[in-house]
């Protein structure tokens, strides 16, 4: 072979390994991405179902009749209430698994009271409940708070 064509076949090596590099690069980013969305879809599927559970009659396993004047109070609200069943386990009092959430994307717990419902998304991988990310909250307004849907981040780099 000639000098030149060792040469190409060098090139074409350093050029593949490149473009394979920044593949797998821009998949594992993706990947971050997509897994982010997946849980922030999870946090909003909760409080749509809260929502559902809420307005959905006593007898038919809804919220108590007594609390329906009130659009803000979830107390008494678990996983258990919504249908949902967590895929891992986490701790063995009732009450932490009826307001813990695990799945593959993330543990989630529930925060319901009378004035809002919170859901956060706990830190990977113990699920410590002190620890959590993102938080999602459903509350009525309160003096300078506004009314609604409210997302809260721990820290800056949970919105890359």
């Amino acid at each position: 072979m000639g000098q030149q064509q060792l040469l190409l076949i060098t090139l074409g090596i350093v050029i593949v390994g490149i473009a394979t590099m920044s593949g797998i690069s821009a998949y594992s980013q993706n990947s971050e991405k997509v897994e982010r969305s997946n849980q922030r879809l999870i946090m909003l599927e909760i409080i749509s179902k809260a929502k559902a559970w809420k307005a959905t009659p006593q007898i038919a396993g809804g919220s108590p009749d007594a609390t329906k004047s009130d659009p803000y109070d979830y107390s008494g609200l678990t996983f258990f209430n919504l249908g949902m069943t967590s895929t891992g386990s986490h701790g063995s009092e009732e009450n932490i698994r009826e307001l813990m959430y695990i799945t593959s994307v993330g543990c989630f717990k529930l925060f319901p009271s009378a004035t809002r419902l919170r859901v956060n998304l706990l830190d990977p991988p113990d699920c410590d409940n002190g620890s959590w990310q993102v938080g999602l909250e459903f509350r009525e307004a309160h003096a300078n708070e506004p009314q609604g849907l409210m997302w809260f981040y721990r820290s800056p780099n949970v919105l890359k």
